[in-house]
């Protein structure tokens, strides 16, 4: 088997077909089925996931947990089901290129790479049999993809670099990012590092997003988890990350959270009080004063200029997004 495609789902039945309908489609005519499984874990999901899933009998691996395990230990189960040399853990709510699988074995069989990054942003314009990659080390990698990195289904990984670190990562469960502790275990071992060159997943834009704390995980959990990582050596990474994060996602959520327009729907949290961990001083804390502090009609302009200034720091990083 050289690729699990392992997929953790909750209550998602109508994204999760989509996706599984796109994963599946070149499965008969490649005759995949000897290269390729596909496992899918549902995490206790009332809504009729089950019943639709039947569809797929015969081309995918489906389990019902008993009871709800949390979405990080789901994670951790599937990576260790996972008979593949390589392991890709797409999220249930996001699409890919109809040829992407197709893309995947091939940059598998040309690079035997460590660690692939496909790209949620970008042109698209090549069939698989054309598309390439950009390689780099790992250290390169992590600091042009940086925040990206947290973002599972844009990751294939090489098994070997994820299976010895499934039970030590267990001490991570809870903070939503035990999967994110193996990815940089991984990366730190990675000698090959590849980017797809064109767009290749297509991240759920509907905001089917919530159920959990978002600055406990976003800006408390991220980086705790790169503390006790082997990558904290690297303390220019970490320096990136943070001003990436807060630029890229808490600001912007922050506002949105204010505005009252954002369709998330987090648990409640005191931003300012999550916020001081690792954001409390200097400019992360004067900026996060101003957003939880500042009337709403002053903040406008101000996060426009917040904006600005994100993207000309990802131009002159020449950030890969």
């Amino acid at each position: 088997m050289i690729l699990s495609i392992c997929i953790p789902t909750y209550n998602r039945v109508r994204f999760l077909d989509a996706l599984l309908g796109l994963l599946t489609a070149k499965f008969a005519e490649s005759d995949l089925n000897s290269k390729v499984e596909i496992l899918v874990s549902d995490n206790a999901s009332t809504d009729n996931t089950s019943e639709v899933l039947e569809k797929y009998r015969g081309i995918i691996s489906y389990w019902k947990n008993d009871e709800n395990i949390g979405p990080d230990a789901n994670f951790l189960k599937l990576f260790s089901e996972a008979s593949g040399r390589y392991i890709w853990l797409p999220g249930d709510d996001d699409l890919v290129r109809v040829d992407t699988l197709n893309y995947i074995l091939r940059m598998i069989s040309e690079y035997s790479f460590d660690y692939l990054y496909l790209r949620t942003r970008g042109i698209v314009k090549k069939n698989w049999r054309e598309r390439n990659a950009i390689e780099m080390t790992n250290i390169q990698f992590l600091r042009r993809v940086n925040i990206h990195t947290t973002f599972m289904t844009s990751q294939v990984i090489r098994a070997d670099l994820i299976k010895p670190n499934i039970a030590a990562a267990r001490v991570h469960l809870g903070g939503f990012m035990a999967y994110y502790w193996i990815y940089l275990e991984a990366l730190y071992k990675s000698k090959c590092c590849l980017v797809s060159d064109e767009k290749e997943v297509y991240p759920d834009a509907t905001e089917n997003t919530g159920g959990y704390r978002f600055y406990k995980v976003w800006a408390e959990a991220v980086f705790d988890v790169i503390k006790k990582s082997s990558i904290n050596r690297d303390e220019k990474f970490f320096s990136i990350m943070r001003q990436r994060m807060f630029l890229v996602l808490l600001l912007p959520v922050t506002y949105r959270l204010r505005s009252g327009s954002a369709g998330f729907k987090f648990q409640n949290e005191n931003p300012a009080l999550a916020l001081r961990k690792y954001f409390g001083k200097g400019f992360y804390g004067v900026m996060t004063y101003v957003y939880t502090n500042l009337p709403y009609i002053f903040l406008k302009p101000v996060n426009l200029v917040m904006r600005l200034f994100a993207r000309i720091v990802r131009l002159i990083r020449d950030d890969i997004v």
